[in-house]
């Protein structure tokens, strides 16, 4: 939960930014498994939604590299 916008908040506010941000790749990391709202912020632009439960530290740290690569 972010204090002041939500998370289709802050995509729009990327995507609105400059074009130059359009192709930048938004990975969502929370704790909310509802799937609904997964496909919801995917829809919106969203690249991926990882739920911090499900994935060990180690393991999320490779999934932030494969978007580096």
């Amino acid at each position: 939960m972010l204090p002041q916008m939500d998370g289709f908040e802050v995509i729009k506010a990327i995507k609105e930014l400059t074009t130059t941000l359009n192709n930048t790749k938004i990975v969502i990391f929370s704790n909310l498994s509802d799937v609904r709202y997964k496909q919801k912020l995917i829809a919106s632009g969203a690249s991926d939604y990882i739920v911090k439960a499900d994935i060990t530290p180690k393991d999320m740290v490779e999934k932030i590299k494969d978007y580096f690569l």
